[in-house]
């Protein structure tokens, strides 16, 4: 599939997403530098989140690159669900845990590692060790058991809380549901997404253009989302301005 194949449908939305690229990149090449920790983990946030939508962007040049889109797409969706929790549970605290839980995530290599007969003298333990010991109440629900992410909750634990505050409107909590579920399907070893494959060439097209859209409008609605966040953070109201009016066409296009 290349651009030119798209429906007219899906070039408006191509379209809407090359000029969100090219706003977020004037944006970042123009930005002076960022010098407290919190701000730059929510602008290392964004660019990861960015550079993936241009993955989604470049694959979908190929045929049968749905999956694949849905599999990235599924990763912008889960970083925005993060951010947007962050906001809603206090931004400084919650960037803080985030920052800090790469302790806890060096933690469970090295246990992990050792356990299984590695040596990890390399990954420095003894610093480590120590790091983790200074903040273990941070990490830990009681002794000995630690939180698994730094949200000290899961995605669905996140995304509920998000929908009790009423920050989705009915149409963008479908795209997220839609695009979690099958971005799982296609992340992990599925029978519902593997069968696909064996259904004939008309089938697999079809299931991949489906995929490949919604993995285009969910990627776009949770970056312009991550970047409005960005924006309010570091007081810039042009730069908002202009995502919101992006965000209100992808809206009016569903």
């Amino acid at each position: 599939m290349t651009t030119e194949s798209f429906s007219p449908d899906m070039k408006y939305v191509h379209n809407l997403a090359q000029r969100l690229v090219q706003l977020i990149d004037k944006h970042l090449a123009s930005l002076e530098p960022i010098s407290g920790e919190n701000d730059a983990a929510l602008l290392a946030i964004l660019i990861r989140s960015l550079t993936t939508f241009k993955v989604i962007l470049q694959l979908l040049r190929f045929s049968y690159a749905g999956s694949a889109c849905m599999v990235l797409a599924r990763t912008i969706v889960e970083s925005m669900v993060g951010v947007m929790f962050m906001e809603l549970k206090g931004m400084d605290k919650m960037l803080l845990r985030f920052r800090l839980f790469e302790i806890a995530e060096a933690k469970e290599d090295i246990d992990y590692l050792s356990y299984r007969g590695v040596d990890v003298s390399k990954l420095e333990p003894a610093k480590i060790n120590k790091e983790y010991k200074k903040n273990k109440k941070l990490f830990e629900r009681k002794p000995g058991e630690r939180w698994r992410s730094w949200a000290h909750t899961h995605f669905e634990g996140m995304l509920d809380e998000l929908l009790k505050s009423g920050r989705f409107s009915k149409k963008n909590i479908e795209r997220v549901l839609r695009t979690y579920i099958q971005g799982n399907r296609n992340t992990h070893l599925s029978p519902s997404d593997t069968k696909l494959y064996v259904l004939g060439e008309v089938v697999l097209k079809t299931m991949s253009i489906r995929d490949s859209r919604l993995a285009l409008v969910a990627g776009m609605s949770s970056l312009l989302r991550i970047a409005i966040i960005f924006s309010e953070r570091i007081g810039d109201k042009s730069f908002k301005d202009k995502l919101n009016k992006i965000f209100l066409e992808l809206d009016n296009d569903g």
